[in-house]
């Protein structure tokens, strides 16, 4: 579990990146509805897109393009955003959630570039979220404090939470970094409003329509529309072929 200096300073670096995007995505949940800043902060897949096109001279193909599009509309979709309706946006919720995005798809492309792609998974996990509570404590202090857990239960559930879609999800983000890049695990991270809603229906008895209808593209399905009772909204979920994740 050494580090040398260096790594401790990139990693240092991607831990910051990674409690700003937690933070400013909560934050931004005060400043407007949580549909329309989830969809914002879902940005990051756009902006994992440009940064690697301007800085590394990646050229997406046609369908990670598409790819990306779905992927922001489903999550707009899942969020109960009224497509064809007006949002009131705050300008500061709105900055909160675009900083949000933006500092994860800055973590996504420095975790493989920067020299820390060599240390075991587990490892770089430990150190990233052990630097990030660092920062957090940091961060608590100058703004009020930890507030303290009410009941044993509350705490129980923070330690699950902490586990299974923190530290387990971190860890398998590095190992799609390393395999398939930052461009397609940015992608495919637009599933994560898709499985909650799946545990939604099948944990919480959520009610959820049929698929009601089905696009093709070049002759393989992309996408699918349904209807959600939860919100009222379609829902716009993206389904990429295998020759698309393997171009």
């Amino acid at each position: 579990l050494a580090l040398s200096w260096g790594k401790f300073w990139r990693i240092s670096l991607l831990a910051l990146l990674n409690l700003c995007a937690a933070v400013t995505l909560i934050y931004g949940y005060n400043f407007m509805a949580s549909g329309a800043a989830t969809t914002i902060q879902f940005s990051y897949p756009i902006f994992t897109c440009l940064i690697m096109m301007i800085f590394f001279g990646e050229r997406p193909n046609r369908r990670v393009i598409i790819a990306i599009v779905l992927a922001v509309l489903g999550v707009a979709a899942l969020s109960g955003i009224d497509l064809g309706g007006s949002s009131n946006f705050s300008l500061i919720g709105l900055s909160l959630e675009l900083t949000a995005g933006l500092t994860y798809a800055i973590y996504l492309v420095l975790v493989p570039v920067l020299k820390v792609r060599e240390m075991e998974s587990s490892h770089l996990t430990l150190w990233v979220f052990l630097l990030s509570t660092i920062y957090m404590a940091l961060f608590t202090a100058c703004t009020g404090g930890i507030q303290a857990m009410p009941t044993f239960g509350v705490g129980l559930n923070l330690v699950f939470l902490g586990f299974i879609p923190t530290a387990v999800s971190n860890f398998t983000l590095i190992l799609a970094l390393r395999d398939i890049g930052s461009t397609l695990t940015s992608i495919l991270g637009a599933l994560e409003p898709l499985t909650a809603m799946i545990v939604g229906i099948a944990v919480f008895h959520e009610p959820f329509t049929v698929i009601i209808k089905v696009i093709v593209h070049h002759g393989s399905p992309v996408a699918c529309t349904c209807h959600s009772n939860i919100h009222g909204a379609p829902v716009l979920c993206f389904i990429m072929d295998h020759e698309a994740v393997s171009q």
